[in-house]
């Protein structure tokens, strides 16, 4: 009766071949019967109509179900009942094939409906189901049965949505929620032990033979001989260990570094150690292979990071920062060459170490923390070498100050980690402080005064040392140090790195929680009694922190304390358990009769600082007796030129020190005692800080 023939448009148009001897009749003759769809307002009784025959199938409602605004669904046996009805009914085929006949059909009409005129009316294939959209396109659907799982799909998908919304919503509150709780953060520090320089054939390692100290020594002074011209001796392994180590031993210690020390041994075990420390912020330092190994590691366990090299041209390591990226993320970041000599033959400092340094913003509450990785100069048990390392720290306080500054974030929290590679961190804070203290025009920041450490074991056990050398220091002011790691006990007897620890220095965390304002505030109130009551100095208080303190003791906000309110005032503070009678009575003997005001306030906190000592003074004596090399109790000019020297940030010239020496030694005997070192020192430091 008909026949499907492709069009050019990759349409499928339908074309009726009649005869003049054929009635409408006949050609519904052997095709089954077609269901009106149609609720259409011209003709609503014919609704779900079954008919038969031309006569019985109204026009508009066949027009209605190729342009219907709701899905219509007709089998596919019906299709060619339909395409007569079309044809007989007068619509052009033009018309049919752009309502009705797309090129999504294509498939379908091109393997499912040919000769549809060589089929029995019975057959319908299971599959064969068209669906006339509102924009009368012919589509494909499921048969019945996974039509009705396509609604329930379509149904898990709304509510689907709809918890996706929900949840969307939740997180918000949620967000909100905890950016009104202090912000807890964890950090971690870790020294990986550097690829290149993981080797035991080194005479600070030697594992795997018997080592006593006198042996080691020997070791040492035939690996670090040099000729008349500079050039190593023994250079190389096992050259300089040649005689002192028999075969069977040298064959030992290598046997060791390829169990143990071996990059491609180590390389896996170290991102599972990374990843078990689980902390918010990192600092990898002795970092090499970062960009093959560390940097993809990181971004697979969230982390984002940054790494810079150490400038020394036969150094491939360098520090890393990374971070969590759900919870921190970037703001700047800077880097801090150490100058730790003049090299006056290349006219050129000699630069070795870095830092590495981050302003990091919270995520959730927004707050920013300055985060620093560094690593200092080697060889801790050279007590010498503090000097030099006094030296990086003052540079780093240094550069710290001018990256803040740079960036309009002075008052944010600091927290500095790395290995320090020596046994008294508060030597070398004391070194730096005072290095820069002395000249008052140096860039200080607080953090060098008002440094706290998180206490823990040995962090590097080998055969040659068991030494406390990584840190993690923060500002007590700004957090409190909730939590800290709980080191594994090491032993000399199983040095590291072994089978358990893949780096000589095992991994530190700490944990911290920073204060609201109101507490920082609360403190400062506290610091400025327990000044006046000598019973103590813990941080430095600036110009700001002392006016937030007395706003803090004026409850009526008159701009004065009464004589009548201070006690009151100190007791809300302090608490009545905290400050007794008789040491209040001795707090108030010091200030005026009279109503106190903002000047008056901090002027008292002043005269109590000058004679109690700035924060940090027994660190600051301690300098005092390691610049006094000839240790006779007094500094003279030419150790005091050592001093500059050594540990001096920045370079001062020889006359600047001379007349400093003469400003400070007020006795004018050519010698400076103790006395005259720590009153000098203070009176810088209160200008400095309290304005």
């Amino acid at each position: 009766v008909f026949a499907w023939v492709s069009c050019p448009c990759s349409a499928v148009l339908p074309c009726l071949c009649t005869s003049a001897s054929r009635t409408p009749s006949d050609v519904m003759e052997g095709f089954p019967p077609v269901v009106c769809p149609s609720s259409s307002s011209y003709s609503p009784s014919c609704t779900r109509l079954k008919v038969s025959s031309i006569q019985e199938f109204p026009a508009q409602c066949l027009r209605d179900v190729l342009a219907a605004p709701r899905f219509s669904c007709l089998s596919g046996s019906q299709l060619p009942s339909l395409v007569v009805l079309a044809c007989c009914t007068g619509i052009s085929s033009t018309w049919l094939q752009r309502r009705a006949v797309k090129p999504v059909c294509k498939w379908y009409a091109t393997h499912r409906l040919r000769r549809f005129s060589s089929r029995p009316t019975s057959y319908t294939h299971p599959c064969n189901q068209l669906s006339l959209r509102a924009h009368g396109n012919v589509d494909l659907l499921a048969a019945p049965e996974e039509q009705s799982t396509t609604s329930t799909i379509q149904e898990q998908l709304e509510i689907m949505q709809a918890e996706l919304s929900q949840m969307r919503s939740d997180l918000t509150g949620l967000r909100q929620q905890m950016s009104r709780v202090p912000l807890h953060f964890s950090v971690g520090q870790y020294n990986i032990l550097a690829g290149y320089l993981g080797n035991n054939m080194e005479p600070w390692f030697l594992y795997g033979v018997d080592m006593p100290n006198e042996r080691r020594n020997a070791i040492i002074e035939r690996h670090e001989l040099q000729d008349s011209a500079g050039n190593y001796v023994n250079f190389g392994w096992p050259s300089y260990a040649s005689g002192l180590l028999s075969e069977d031993e040298i064959h030992k210690v290598e046997q060791v570094h390829k169990e143990h020390f071996a990059w491609d041994r180590r390389k896996g075990k170290l991102v599972e150690v990374i990843q078990n420390l689980d902390v918010d912020l990192l600092s990898l330092v002795e970092c090499d292979h970062y960009e093959d190994h560390f940097q993809p590691a990181l971004t697979a366990m969230g982390y984002d990071s940054i790494w810079h090299q150490r400038p020394r041209s036969t150094s491939q390591d360098g520090c890393c920062i990374a971070w969590r990226r759900s919870c921190f993320e970037l703001l700047a970041s800077d880097v801090v060459e150490y100058a730790d000599s003049y090299d006056r033959n290349v006219k050129k400092l000699v630069r070795d170490r870095i830092a590495l340094l981050s302003l990091m913003r919270s995520r959730v509450t927004e707050d920013v923390i300055c985060f620093v990785s560094t690593h200092l100069a080697r060889n801790p048990e050279h007590v010498q070498r503090d000097s030099l390392r006094g030296r990086q720290i003052g540079q780093v306080i240094r550069g710290i100050s001018d990256f803040v500054q740079k960036y309009h974030v002075e008052d944010v929290p600091c927290v500095l980690t790395g290995d320090l590679n020596a046994t008294h961190f508060e030597r070398l804070l004391g070194i730096a402080s005072v290095a820069a203290l002395l000249r008052q025009d140096a860039s200080v920041h607080p953090f060098v005064f008002d440094c706290k450490d998180m206490p823990s074991r040995a962090t590097s056990v080998t055969t040659a040392r068991q030494m406390r050398l990584d840190a993690i220091l923060h500002q007590g002011k700004y957090m409190d140090l909730v939590e800290a790691c709980d080191l594994p006990v090491l032993s000399v007897k199983d040095p590291i790195p072994n089978d358990r620890h893949p780096s000589d220095h095992v991994p530190i965390k700490a944990t911290f929680r920073l204060r609201t304002k109101l507490e920082i505030t609360q403190q400062s109130a506290l610091e400025w009694y327990l000044r006046l009551a000598e019973r103590g100095s813990f941080h430095a208080l600036s110009a700001q922190e002392l006016r937030d303190a007395f706003t803090l003791y004026n409850h009526s906000g008159s701009g004065f304390i009464t004589a009548g309110r201070v006690r009151e005032a100190i007791a809300s503070v302090m608490g009545t358990t905290v400050a007794g009678p008789e040491e209040m009575d001795r707090v108030l003997a010091k200030l005026p009769p009279s109503d106190m005001d903002l000047p008056t306030f901090v002027d008292a906190f002043k005269k109590a600082t000058v004679h109690m000592g700035m924060p940090g003074m027994e660190d600051i004596r301690a300098t005092f007796e390691f610049f006094d090399t000839n240790e006779n109790g007094f500094l003279e000019l030419c150790e005091m030129q050592a001093m500059f020297r050594e540990c001096s940030p920045v370079a001062v010239p020889d006359d600047e020190i001379e007349r400093l020496f003469h400003q400070i030694n007020s006795a004018h005997d050519g010698q400076i005692s103790m006395e005259e070192y720590t009153q000098h020192i203070t009176k810088v430091w209160v200008s400095k800080f309290t304005g």
